[in-house]
């Protein structure tokens, strides 16, 4: 990944995307679809026809669906902690919380893949200062 994207004033570039994600945000309906991160926020497009498991219902699922706008569900500039939320009977997400204090869980595997991508474009691009606090970590606007 070139460095230039962690700069800031840079034009806002996509990093990665992962699709049929879960996404839970609180006190809003959960869903499934592809999340894309880019140097300045989460963005998310819903699976809401998703596959069908055959040729022809995937076609008409997809026409039915069109080409969906991503929407945005976190600006980077808004996020204040990120951590893994244990549970108990299923298995554990990765957990942002958002300035306004609600949090958005997203699947395990993020953490891994986004957490250090996450952490250095807080803090190079958007200057806001990042503390660990044991295996999550906390992030306050300078």
């Amino acid at each position: 990944m070139d460095d230039a994207v962690f700069a800031p004033g840079t034009p806002e570039v996509e990093i990665d995307r992962r699709s049929g994600m879960p996404l839970y945000i609180q006190d809003e309906k959960n869903d499934m679809g592809d999340l894309t991160l880019t140097n300045d926020r989460i963005l998310f497009v819903s699976n809401k026809l998703g596959s069908t498991g055959n040729l022809i219902g995937d076609l008409v699922g997809s026409a039915l669906q069109g080409d969906q706008n991503k929407h945005e569900i976190v600006r980077l500039t808004d996020l204040r902690a990120g951590r893994m939320q244990h549970r108990r009977l299923i298995l554990d997400l990765y957990e942002l919380t958002l300035a306004d204090g609600r949090t958005v869980r997203i699947h395990r595997k993020l953490r891994k893949k986004w957490d250090a991508t996450i952490r250095r474009l807080l803090t190079d691009r958007h200057g806001v200062t990042v503390t660990p606090d044991g295996e999550a970590w906390r992030a306050d606007p300078r």
